[in-house]
């Protein structure tokens, strides 16, 4: 029996790793897609004439269009499944409050 549980804990944290690695890389290839966009290309964007700013965005485009809809939905869909299989409290709805309204009273 011993083995048998040990084995599930194995799987039960090696999945609980994968989810939080996809969460973090995601959620850190989200961020820095999008200040280097804002920050880098957002500058010399501005600095281009207008026919090169619409060439410069017709090619960039699409590939953005692929690109940040994975990142965000693989980020998103592994922190939620993050935190469905962390904190099983929260698969129910509590019959107490918690520690919410209290916060929310001080703030």
């Amino acid at each position: 029996m011993a083995v048998v549980g040990s084995c599930w804990s194995r799987r039960s944290l090696q999945q609980t790793l994968a989810l939080a690695f996809f969460h973090f890389v995601g959620g850190a290839a989200w961020t820095i897609i999008d200040l280097f966009l804002g920050f880098v290309l957002g500058p010399i964007i501005g600095k281009l004439s207008v026919p090169a700013r619409v060439e410069f965005t017709t090619r960039l485009m699409p590939k953005m269009v692929l690109i940040m809809p994975t990142v965000v939905t693989m980020t998103l869909a592994a922190g939620w499944q993050l935190g469905f299989t962390s904190a099983p409290s929260s698969r129910a709805f509590p019959t107490t409050p918690g520690p919410w309204p209290a916060s929310l009273w001080w703030a």
